[in-house]
C-alpha cells in the first residue's frame, strides 16, 4: 500500500498499482478506506 491524496484533500492508503488519475472506490462506512479500482 502507498499513500494517496484525493482532490478534496483526504489522505488514505491505496494499492501500489494505482496511478495518478485512476478512479477508485472508497468505502465511506470505514472512514474512507480504499476498496479498489472503479469500473
Amino acid at each position: 500500500m502507498k499513500p494517496a491524496k484525493l482532490k478534496n484533500g483526504t489522505e488514505l492508503s491505496v494499492a501500489d498499482f494505482i496511478e495518478i488519475g485512476d478512479m477508485i472506490e472508497i468505502d465511506t462506512r470505514e472512514g474512507g478506506s480504499y476498496k479498489g479500482r472503479a469500473k
